[in-house]
């Protein structure tokens, strides 16, 4: 009993982060095992907590749940992460494809709002796809490539999934750089400015 609580959220009964890590670390054991993960990160369910209560929002989130693993029957297994995040994790050949085909079957499944005796509850989700396409990852690394990958559709729009493309973190420290070189300008500029000399 213990094992299985340690393994599984408490919410919706699903594996959890430390189940997701170790599945992973398995199938990366086996040669020639694609591996392939959609993070998938709901859009609006703050709003939806903040409109009604977290009894709704952990209403909409069994429900989430629910039509997930009903999507991801006999192709994959579904892992949430807490809050509002959920994995989809796949192997095979086809893992990439299956995940980017499930992760779409998802978007559309939360097109229309759940209904909760008379409160409408409406999401959407942005999914980041990675895989071991390009050679063995570990868990931690799968998980972070499928991050920037999340993030990437939620700056594309939002409601959509984005497979990783190693182009994003090129990307990512270019924003970081430019952004640092900016905070550095205007912090000189600013030092200027307090300690201009007064001459009467």
């Amino acid at each position: 009993v213990a094992r299985h609580e340690a393994l599984h959220d408490p919410l919706t009964g699903l594996p959890n982060r430390a189940a997701l890590f170790a599945e992973v670390e398995r199938l990366a054991k086996q040669p020639g095992e694609g591996v392939a993960v959609a993070f998938a990160d709901l859009d609006g369910f703050k709003e939806v907590n903040d409109t009604y209560d977290h009894a709704t929002g952990d209403r909409l989130i069994k429900a989430v749940a629910a039509g997930l693993s009903h999507l991801a029957t006999g192709i994959g297994s579904v892992y949430r992460l807490g809050g509002d995040e959920f994995v989809l994790l796949f192997s095979g050949a086809d893992a990439v494809d299956q995940a980017r085909r499930t992760a779409e079957c998802f978007i559309a499944f939360l097109r229309a709002p759940f209904d909760f005796e008379g409160r409408q509850a409406a999401v959407g989700v942005s999914a980041g796809i990675a895989s071991s396409g390009d050679g063995p990852v570990d868990a931690q690394e799968l998980m972070r490539r499928a991050d920037v990958a999340m993030y990437r559709a939620k700056f594309q729009g939002k409601n959509r999934c984005c497979v990783y493309s190693s182009d994003f973190d090129l990307e990512r420290v270019e924003t970081n750089e430019i952004a640092a070189e900016l905070r550095g300008i205007i912090t000189d500029r600013l030092i200027d400015v307090a300690y201009q000399p007064v001459v009467d």
